[in-house]
């Protein structure tokens, strides 16, 4: 049981160790400013799936720790917007399907990686009231010499890692929790919040436009689109 446990161990830190100099060669900081520029993250907040939208407005890859990122932001919650400041810290990275190799569009060959970061983001400012914590799941396509490249995979199968995070909500001044996850374009999304259509994308309800959603439902859902709803989504807020 002891030599067991001795090659658990060994092997577990062999893992790290391969991780932390995976990443201490290669900066993911683009797979995160990805969203600075308004590329669309759905996310919402509590149990009934009030709103949240997120945006990154900062990514530096620690000096000291090559495997940290930190990372400043703003979210729009109702019809707050409020800043923060936090780390991503890589806690896994690896191949998504053994040593399977891709080609892109561009006639470029690499892997499609997937990782975790653990996500710890603290709000600040006059409007901050509270903390994000969890796990932050990803894809990303990487070329044999380890140089992020375009990925084409990743878009047609998700397997909620497309950016998703995971986690809760909790308000420094009460220390009430609430479940919280944003995502590029896939949610594991409250009962009423999601269509009849699956998780490839969330589908309104009319009931829940009390929750933040009418506007997005005006702009993307309906058989007609409301051009005025759409550029509200579009619009830039966090500037």
């Amino acid at each position: 049981m002891k030599n067991t446990l001795t090659v658990f161990l060994g092997l577990f830190c062999c893992l790290v160790f391969a991780q932390k100099k995976l990443a201490s060669t290669t900066d993911l900081s683009p797979i995160i400013n990805y969203y600075q520029d308004g590329n669309i993250l759905l996310g919402y907040k509590g149990k009934e799936g009030k709103r949240l939208k997120i945006v990154f407005t900062n990514v530096l890859q620690s000096p000291k720790d090559p495997a940290i990122y930190e990372v400043k932001g703003k979210t729009l919650f109702d019809g707050k917007v409020t800043d923060f400041s936090g780390t991503l810290t890589l806690i896994s990275f690896h191949n998504e399907q053994d040593e399977h190799l891709y080609k892109n569009e561009k006639g470029q060959t690499y892997h499609l990686k997937t990782g975790t970061f653990n996500c710890k983001l603290k709000e600040i400012g006059k409007n901050a009231n509270g903390d994000y914590k969890g796990n932050l799941n990803f894809y990303c396509g990487m070329n044999p010499k380890g140089q992020l490249v375009e990925d084409d995979q990743s878009n047609v199968g998700d397997g909620f890692k497309n950016f998703l995070f995971k986690g809760t909500f909790t308000n420094n001044k009460t220390g009430e929790k609430k479940p919280v996850e944003w995502g590029d374009s896939f949610l594991h999304a409250p009962v009423g919040l999601m269509g009849d259509d699956g998780m490839f994308y969330v589908k309104v309800k009319d009931p829940q436009n009390k929750l933040g959603w009418e506007n997005y439902r005006k702009a993307y859902q309906l058989e007609k689109q409301d051009s005025e709803a759409l550029k509200e989504e579009q619009r830039i807020w966090w500037k």
